[in-house]
């Protein structure tokens, strides 16, 4: 069977940390002998956060050469990439429009793709525009589509900007399951957001590069605070800076990940004095990303704003409690005082006790890693996906 995915959340030459979930998501549809290809559209538009954050002409340049010089078709890890390039339009004032000027840019080299790779089904990552685009794939060529909401597209955007009870009909017209990754998603999808065909497929995580080591850790009596994400406000890594502030000289931080906050970042934690106990490590490969967990003791997440959170699965793997914010699907994954701690999202005092409290607690670290793998895995997202397919499906037959 042939699966399409259509997303700009996936790893390319310009951002090799973009989108990885999905990178994993596709392998795991191989491992499992399906074909897969993947269509991620080049935004060539300078998105007014970046041109705010980098007033350098030279640097905007380079940026937007970057992007452009991406080729139409590559190979990602032998998997099939073709990127279609367009201009979006404001999003303040357009997102329920994103998807038409997608179409205007892009139409006829996307039809000219699905008609070569003749897919069963297409997967829609992100709801505007990708999912929203559904409406094109379902005129010209009636076949099923799945659509993920990722995050933000269905916590925040519908909210954030005009125009969502027309997509969500569009999506309600076009898209044959809404796949959620948390009880929380599923609960906002087919609740606050009034979308149909809502199913819940959790997320996984690699069993074969996060596991627990008996022997990992430190000896150095100082505790590891590790946290990994993308640098942005949503993942509140600042909220983070500003509990290490309040916490004594026993703990330090280390921040995986790159993102438009790091300068901002690294500024805060100067101001506070705090860079001989903030380390700054920048995007990690997964083979470079283990030791880190295997090196911590503890995790930490403060996202103001999460869909489901892979990186604490990665970390409970390796052993690690973990002390996070009860944002969207987090609580979901924690058992109070057996894997972690839930802490209300930007209470500062909060996280500074329940990170304080984690440290002095006696884990059972083998039991974290065990119970974790048992649930999770992106085996059983694949397995999940093939089902639901075999259900719509049979709809497309008759």
């Amino acid at each position: 069977m042939k699966w399409l995915l259509f997303t700009s959340l996936f790893p390319q030459q310009t951002a090799l940390d973009n989108g990885l979930f999905n990178l994993a998501r596709i392998n795991a549809l191989k491992k499992a002998g399906e074909d897969v290809s993947v269509i991620v559209p080049i935004d060539l538009t300078p998105h007014m956060r970046y041109l705010l954050k980098n007033l350098s002409l030279s640097v905007f340049k380079k940026k937007w050469l970057d992007l452009y010089s991406i080729p139409e078709k590559e190979l990602f890890e032998d998997i099939p990439v073709y990127h279609p390039k367009w201009y979006s339009p404001p999003r303040s004032h357009f997102w329920k429009h994103e998807y038409q000027w997608l179409h205007l840019f892009c139409s006829k080299v996307i039809e000219e793709i699905i008609k070569a790779e003749k897919p069963d089904i297409m997967i829609c990552s992100w709801l505007s525009p990708f999912g929203i685009y559904s409406t094109y794939i379902k005129k010209e060529f009636n076949i099923p589509v799945f659509v993920i909401p990722e995050g933000d597209d269905l916590l925040i955007y519908p909210e954030k900007y005009p125009g969502w009870n027309q997509l969500s009909i569009i999506l309600n017209d076009n898209c044959d399951r809404m796949i959620c990754a948390s009880q929380y998603m599923f609960d906002m999808a087919s609740g606050k957001r009034n979308l149909n065909h809502c199913v819940k497929v959790p997320n996984g995580f690699d069993h074969t590069k996060f596991n627990y080591l008996e022997n990992q850790g430190n000896a150095s009596g100082k505790v590891h605070l590790l946290c990994v994400g993308y640098l942005d406000h949503v993942k509140g890594q600042d909220i983070l800076i500003q509990a290490m502030a309040k916490l004594d000289d026993r703990f330090d931080l280390t921040l995986v990940g790159n993102g438009t906050l790091r300068k901002e970042l690294e500024k805060m934690v100067q101001t506070l004095g705090l860079q001989q106990r903030i380390h700054f490590a920048g995007f990690q490969n997964q083979d470079k990303l283990i030791s880190y967990y295997h090196e911590a003791d503890i995790f930490c997440l403060a996202s103001r704003s999460e869909g489901f959170g892979i990186s604490i699965l990665e970390a409970m793997a390796c052993g690690l409690p973990v002390v996070a914010s009860d944002a969207g699907g987090i609580p979901e994954k924690i058992t109070e005082g057996r894997n972690g701690f839930i802490v209300q999202k930007e209470n500062i005092d909060e996280f500074v006790q329940k990170i304080s409290d984690a440290a002095i607690t006696k884990w059972d670290r083998s039991w974290i890693a065990e119970n974790v793998r048992k649930n999770y895995s992106w085996e059983k997202w694949a397995s999940e996906m093939m089902s639901q397919y075999d259900e719509v499906k049979q709809g497309y037959s008759r």
